[in-house]
């Protein structure tokens, strides 16, 4: 599972794949968001987001962590 197809295939020597952190977040209740800005100048089109990943702006956001919810940045 991974935030945009490609990212399952990031690896670091002696570390934990992405994809699997993305997948103990997620099951942990986790929400990922994508800022709709960044994914337009970096040509990321929702298509290629995987199910559950949403785009979410400041305003979402905002009232998100006013409801007491943590960011993960």
């Amino acid at each position: 599972m991974c935030v945009i197809s490609g990212a399952d295939k990031l690896v670091v020597a002696c570390m934990q794949l992405i994809a699997d952190l993305i997948k103990q977040f997620e099951q942990n209740s986790g929400k990922i968001w994508l800022c709709p800005v960044c994914a337009k100048v970096k040509g990321i089109v929702t298509v290629t987001l995987i199910a559950g990943v949403g785009l979410a702006g400041a305003p979402k956001a905002t009232v998100f962590l006013a409801r007491g919810a943590k960011v993960l940045a």
